[in-house]
Formats: C-alpha cells, sequence, structure tokens
C-alpha cells in the first residue's frame, strides 16, 4: 500500500526494471518467489537470468519430492516435481538439469529442469555406473555428457544415438563448452578434445612438481567461464585452486590462483 493507502500495481512494472531487480536476487529460492509474483514477472524473467550463486546439494533420492540443501542460507528446501515418479532415479544434477532414469527399465534416460518442469528427452542407454557431467544448460543445444562405467556416452538433444568414448579409471573428464577435458592424475597433463571434431585441441602441461599433491581432488569445475582445478591439503586444510588460462601457441597454462568465492552456473550440485 502507498501514503494514500491505494494498492501499488506491481504487476505493472515494466519489463525492463522486473529483469534489472531479477538479477539483483541471489538466491534459487528467492528468485523462484521474485517469479511466482504474477504472470507478468514470471514471462520478464527466465531460469537463465539467476545471478551467479553459490550451487544447492541435492540429496540422492527418487522422486517426486526432490530435497535441496542451500550452503548460503542453511537450509533444505523440498519440490515436488510430479514429473519424476515414484520408480524413477534422479542420478545427479549438472548446470541446472537433473539426469533422471526409470527404475523399471535400464535403458530409459531424459533431463530435467526441476524449477519450470522442462524435460530434454534422450536415446536409450545401457550403463551400470553413471555420472552427469555436461549438460545443455539452460537454453543451448549443447552435449549431454554421462560417465559410465567404461565408457563417456556422448550425445545432443535430438540424436538417436549415444556416442561412446573409452575411458581410464585414473582420468577424471570434465565438460564445458564443446570441450572434453581429460585431466591424467599420475602425469598431471591435461588433455583438451572438441567434442564436435573428436580432435585434440590443446595438451596442457603439468604443473611445477611443488604443487603436484592433494588429498582430495584435482575436481575440475566451472566458474564465471573459468575452468578451475580445486584441490584439497588434508594436512594444512587448505583449498588450492588453479586456473587455466590459453596463450595463442596451441597450448593452455595452469596458473594457481587464491581460493575465494566460488560460483557455478547451475543452480545445485
Amino acid at each position: 500500500m502507498n501514503a494514500r493507502g491505494r494498492q501499488r500495481d506491481w504487476a505493472g512494472l515494466v519489463p525492463e526494471l522486473v529483469y534489472t531487480i531479477a538479477r539483483e536476487v541471489t538466491d534459487i529460492s528467492d528468485f523462484i518467489r521474485f517469479r511466482a509474483v504474477c504472470k507478468k514477472w514470471r514471462s520478464a524473467t527466465t531460469i537463465a537470468d539467476m545471478s551467479p550463486q553459490f550451487p544447492w546439494l541435492l540429496n540422492e533420492t527418487t522422486g517426486p519430492d526432490l530435497h535441496f540443501y542451500s550452503i548460503a542460507l542453511k537450509k533444505s528446501f523440498t519440490f515436488h516435481v510430479p514429473k519424476i515418479s515414484d520408480d524413477e532415479y534422479v542420478v545427479n544434477p549438472c548446470h541446472g538439469l537433473m539426469l533422471v532414469k526409470s527404475s523399471s527399465s535400464k535403458l530409459s534416460w531424459w533431463l530435467l529442469n526441476p524449477l519450470n518442469n522442462n524435460v530434454v528427452s534422450l536415446p536409450s542407454m545401457r550403463e551400470f555406473s553413471w555420472e552427469l557431467i555436461g549438460s545443455p544448460g539452460y537454453q543451448s543445444r549443447d552435449y549431454v555428457v554421462v560417465e559410465g562405467c567404461k565408457h563417456l556416452n556422448v550425445v545432443k538433444p535430438g540424436d538417436d544415438k549415444w556416442i561412446k568414448l573409452e575411458k581410464k579409471d585414473s582420468d577424471f573428464y570434465f565438460y564445458f563448452k564443446n570441450l572434453l577435458f581429460i585431466f591424467d592424475v599420475f602425469s598431471w597433463f591435461t588433455k583438451v578434445i572438441d567434442l564436435c571434431t573428436h580432435e585434440t585441441v590443446f595438451v596442457v602441461p603439468p604443473p611445477p612438481k611443488k604443487f603436484q599433491f592433494c588429498d582430495f581432488g584435482p575436481t575440475p569445475i566451472e566458474s564465471y567461464g573459468e575452468v578451475l582445478l580445486v584441490n584439497y591439503l588434508l594436512g594444512s586444510k587448505k583449498i588450492v585452486i588453479q586456473q587455466l588460462e590459453y596463450d595463442g601457441n596451441g597450448q593452455g597454462n595452469l596458473h594457481w590462483v587464491e581460493p575465494g568465492r566460488i560460483y557455478h552456473r547451475g543452480g545445485w550440485g
């Protein structure tokens, strides 16, 4: 209500102003409430408009109720997602999309955005172990990369067949913008493959030997469009972060940066 007792026309805000305000909302739960105010506010913003933020943690669960934990708010939230039935299993999220499989059929897979219930159909796949390491995010027709027991399974939404790539148990895999990063834990070399051409486009040399140790990791992540390797040193209880920077000579260089606030593009992890 304003000073004269008349109700303000919040739904009448111009879309440009609604969009600007939405960019200042820093937590997913608040962003969802913001879009739920009215149809005009919802149409003026999309899930892709969320500002960078701390990820939510997803409990291992079956549908239709999904349980998330907000690191920033230190609170748990439950989403009822009717498109996930009791016999369907949520594997893991990546870039805001969750990989879902049917318990009754080992071949049935799909991606789900739990914030708007959008579904991305995937070809059938037979794997006994899996982890979603790459997804098309909110808007692009990017690759979906699923790490299985013996293979990396790659597909673009709309294609009818997965491409299988051989994998090693000693390697860490990370996908970002059509590039597959393969990190060898023994040599500390990182090979970067363009999935569009299946050609190696970069071979990143290892960092100095004094940095080649960690107790947990390295864990590759994306932050503000940068590829980082995160290492945890148990003895000193320190986190050491490497940032991958490119030069113009066909090779990338790994540079150490001070650990700070790390934001993920996706909303949960």
